[in-house]
């Protein structure tokens, strides 16, 4: 077999992985919400409930011109995933979609690279508030999330992007926002960061992803701490931790939903609600990511839901209006999540996703 015949076997293999690729995307033909299709004619959404079998029994929501509720039903999965002021609707993937990105994922968190010295966090120049360098001095590439934060330095901050910290990086600078408003000398650990407190509350992470307002961030970590009932001279989003509120609740929100997220190994997402509003959404390219990161996000959905949610009144239409914005019209989905969210690519492959809706 000579090179010429060599080389078009391989071109021909290239364009039919590429295909296969193609066709599972982040789109409704390839996720579901919980085990369900997702499917909407005009203003009515449907999702098929099919948990014994049966292709027949259908929850559905209709909505006139004017957003008039017609009907609503609470599915069994929605009553199994609800607790206290918060619910989860959990993000499945189709087997195309399982297929196409399952050998993503091979990351190490930011937090155990942080924790075992691999990810070296410092001021640049003694202290820009923007701005912070990040290096990997390890062998695994980390993934960091938009939203995590890093305390120590002159001031606790929260990342600003999501990122992919290769090996061996080298110096990287990333763009941050301060959530200690009232500190600005190095602490114990000088001018490096010695600690992750994790994701924030999606009040505080939207503003500093969609925003991308200082003022706007500092605003909402006062409010957090305002409804949380704690504080601190500095005013640090991290004061939370001391929360009576907070810690009494947390426990249970956690044991609840971590519980049943690992029972389903097609679960990449899910999109958070309290009371009238969707709060968050986070999918991943596998199960596998989702479930390195899924415990963080979780923690930061039910914090908030605890300081400043409400019993979940929002309709599953709402949810899958805000679905079908989302995964339609894929050439557009890049634009969208760029005005509302962050996502993170490896070359064609987009990772992971966090998206917001705009107002309720």
């Amino acid at each position: 077999m000579n090179h010429s015949t060599n080389m078009s076997r391989f071109l021909l293999l290239g364009a039919i992985m590429a295909a296969g690729s193609a066709k599972a995307q982040y789109n409704k033909e390839d996720l579901k919400l919980f085990k369900n299709k997702i499917s909407s004619a005009d203003t009515v959404y449907r999702i098929s409930n099919q948990a014994n079998g049966s292709t027949n029994a259908n929850y559905a929501w209709a909505f006139g011109d004017q957003g008039t509720k017609i009907k609503q039903e609470l599915s069994a999965e929605e009553q199994k995933f609800t607790f206290g002021n918060l619910r989860l609707y959990m993000i499945s993937s189709e087997p195309e979609f399982v297929k196409a990105h399952r050998g993503l994922g091979n990351y190490t968190s930011f937090k155990d690279a942080l924790t075992k010295g691999a990810v070296v966090v410092s001021e640049l120049q003694g202290g820009t508030v923007n701005t912070l360098v990040f290096e990997n001095k390890g062998k695994d590439t980390v993934l960091v999330l938009a939203g995590e934060v890093v305390t120590g330095g002159k001031q606790d901050r929260v990342v600003a992007k999501d990122m992919l910290l290769l090996p061996n990086s080298g110096p990287v600078q990333v763009p941050v926002f301060c959530v200690e408003r009232g500190r600005w000398t190095p602490n114990g650990s000088g001018y490096t960061f010695n600690n992750t407190f994790g994701v924030t509350s999606p009040s505080v992470r939207k503003a500093a992803v969609v925003e991308k307002n200082q003022g706007e961030v500092w605003s909402k970590v006062a409010v957090k701490n305002r409804e949380a009932g704690t504080g601190s001279g500095t005013g640090t989003y991290t004061a939370i931790a001391q929360s009576d509120k907070i810690n009494k609740d947390l426990p249970a929100y956690l044991q609840h939903f971590n519980q049943l997220m690992a029972e389903d190994t097609s679960y990449i997402g899910f999109v958070a609600v309290t009371g009238d509003s969707i709060i968050s959404c986070d999918l991943f390219a596998n199960n596998k990511l989702f479930r390195q990161q899924s415990a963080n996000l979780l923690k930061s959905a039910a914090v908030e839901a605890i300081t400043s949610g409400a019993v979940v009144s929002v309709t599953a239409s709402t949810v899958l209006a805000f679905l079908d914005e989302l995964l339609h019209e894929e050439k557009q989905q890049e634009q969208r999540i760029q005005q509302s969210g962050t996502m993170l690519k490896s070359g064609s492959s987009k990772l992971h996703i966090n998206y917001y809706k705009t107002g309720k």
